[in-house]
């Protein structure tokens, strides 16, 4: 086994945490977790570029013959509680985590439908698993996991979101009365545009309490009162 080539996946969900990734001297893939709440019993579903691979987790990690794990999602009593990805766009990420919803619902029926199976006799051979089963058996499981998708991992791409401008009230209607401005979540400046002399331009309000170090490498910045009884570095827009 070579240490060196591994990659870390963070896992999301209901547990959090990441998995370690490493190839083996077998040409697959050893898994290492920190996922608080993981126990044995739990299925680990691994996915590659060719296959999902499902193993059951003991203790210590997870070995499978799967090389270039990219997803990794744990499941507990039909759902995922975590899961993970490396790379992949948005829809990519939401059709694997849709499939294997499914798939961990549909493993669990069936596993659960062995353990209440009576065992046959000696003398009479078991059924044959159904191979064809009826589209209702799984209609109201498909159903309750679609459901718990948004809530599980709502979180999961959320990074790739970024929020836009919001308009916000003229702060300044005394010196700019005819302008627009708007604030942008999480960013403590006003973004707005005056409309003077039949142009309109483009002026960035900085607070004076957390902008009035960097107001003063502008030439030309000007102390304003807001509406509010805040004081504000007003600067041009030259961006």
């Amino acid at each position: 086994m070579n240490g060196d080539l591994y990659k870390r996946i963070n896992l999301t969900g209901s547990l959090s945490g990441a998995v370690r990734v490493r190839a083996s001297a077998e040409g697959g893939s050893e898994l290492d977790f920190t996922l608080g709440g993981l126990e044995p019993g739990m299925n680990v579903y691994t996915v590659s570029a060719d296959r999902v691979v499902r193993t059951e987790y003991k203790s210590g990690g997870v070995v499978t013959p799967q090389s270039g794990v990219f997803a990794v999602a744990v499941e507990k009593e039909g759902r995922l509680v975590s899961a993970g990805f490396s790379g992949g766009s948005r829809s990519e990420r939401n059709r694997i985590l849709d499939e294997l919803r499914i798939r961990a619902a549909g493993d669990c029926a069936e596993g659960r439908r062995a353990e209440a199976a009576p065992a046959p006799e000696k003398a009479v051979p078991a059924p044959a698993p159904v191979k064809n089963a009826p589209k209702s058996a799984n209609a109201d499981v498909t159903e309750r996991i679609l459901k718990q998708a948004e809530r599980l991992f709502s979180s999961l791409g959320a990074e790739e979101e970024e929020p836009g401008p919001v308009t916000v009230a003229n702060p300044f209607p005394k010196t700019y009365p005819d302008s627009e401005w708007r604030r942008i979540p999480g960013d403590n400046r006003l973004f707005g545009t005056v409309r003077a002399n039949g142009q309109r331009l483009g002026l960035i309000a900085l607070p004076a309490d957390a902008g009035g170090a960097n107001a003063r490498r502008f030439t030309r910045a000007r102390a304003v009162l807001a509406a509010d009884g805040k004081r504000y570095f007003i600067v041009r827009d030259n961006g």
